[in-house]
């Protein structure tokens, strides 16, 4: 535990001068709820988040129940989200990620950094064997963000695999794996 906060498993993805890019594990913290709220609020649907009911303080509970979120920050200010969490309960050597920044942030290599990141913590976790993310079709860039990182198009994919936005619309997704053992940073 950090002495100066209360955030666990704290670290620097990224510093340039006075600007500092931080991952912080918020699950436990006491305003987690809230943290989320704030991060899904700028959500726009184009990540792999998508609201579950109308409810926000509902879904960011939802959204903190299933997964290990990691806040992202820039100099103490949350600018996105990463979730990390079992894809299937019967195969728990699969994790699935998931990542949303705002998107004043996004194409400035923040969201890449974040996801090695995040791919580092699962390569760290006991019996995990690869990392399942599912994009939306038209999300060009996270697209080619995991091809770059090495991620497959998955060979289970459907093309009735859907995102429903908040207005109903559906889009098709495309769904990638990463076996660990074929990653290097």
């Amino acid at each position: 535990m950090n002495n100066t906060n209360e955030y666990e498993n704290e670290c620097i993805i990224y510093q340039n001068g006075n600007n500092i890019i931080k991952m912080k594990l918020i699950n436990k913290v006491k305003n987690a709820t809230q943290i989320v709220k704030q991060a899904l609020l700028f959500d726009d649907e184009q990540t792999c988040y998508y609201k579950q009911t109308s409810d926000l303080d509902l879904n960011a509970r939802m959204f903190l129940l299933s997964k290990d979120i990691y806040g992202i920050y820039l100099n103490n200010n949350i600018i996105g989200l990463i979730g990390i969490y079992i894809h299937n309960p019967v195969d728990k050597t699969r994790l699935e990620l998931c990542c949303c920044l705002k998107n004043e942030y996004r194409n400035k290599k923040i969201g890449q950094k974040a996801v090695k990141k995040a791919i580092e913590f699962c390569k760290n976790k006991k019996g995990v064997r690869s990392i399942y993310v599912s994009v939306r079709e038209d999300n060009i860039a996270c697209q080619k963000l995991v091809s770059k990182l090495n991620f497959k198009e998955h060979p289970e994919y459907k093309d009735t695999d859907l995102f429903v936005t908040s207005n109903e619309t559906k889009i098709k997704k495309k769904q990638y794996l990463l076996k660990l053992k074929d990653y290097h940073n």
